[in-house]
């Protein structure tokens, strides 16, 4: 069995689907939880859309490639931060970091890595910020604004 056999068999486990799956489902919930409590605020919403997603294992195994790391499943854990995650498009760059001060305020999760693509854009262009959450299931979010067509990808 070669490497991305292996790593896909531990991809589709139930466990390890079930831990991304609910991961996802926590932070989409804080996601519509703030924008009730911000729509209250200031008589509208923020999110444009929520959309989750979960890494191929082909996708993660080109990326520990790229990044010359081994390509097994103990490795892709441990070192990608964005094997499952959820995208929060938003009307405009005042509503992405409120939400970034508000997610980093609850005991559910811990914000373990916070980087801003918008004051400091990647090279792909692609303005977001991107926060990383341990207790969920490492459980990566990205919060973009409309404004600047960003419709993309993060990590």
């Amino acid at each position: 069995m070669d490497e991305l056999e292996k790593l896909r068999k531990h991809w589709e486990d139930d466990n390890f689907q079930r831990k991304h799956a609910l991961a996802r489902e926590i932070v989409v919930n804080r996601l519509r939880e703030l924008n009730r409590e911000y729509e209250e605020k200031t008589g509208q919403g923020f999110v444009r859309f929520i959309e989750t997603r979960m890494k191929t294992p082909e996708s993660i195994a080109e990326k520990l490639q790229r990044k010359d790391y081994d390509v097994d499943f103990d490795t892709a854990v441990t070192a990608l931060n964005d094997i499952s995650g959820v995208r929060c498009i938003c009307y405009s760059v005042k509503e992405i970091y409120w939400i970034a001060r508000q997610i980093g305020k609850t005991d559910t999760y811990t914000v373990v890595k916070a980087k801003d693509y918008i004051r400091k854009p990647k090279k792909n262009g692609y303005p977001d910020v991107l926060q990383r959450k341990d207790n969920c299931g490492s459980c990566g979010i990205a919060a973009a604004d409309d404004d600047h067509g960003c419709v993309g990808r993060n990590g």
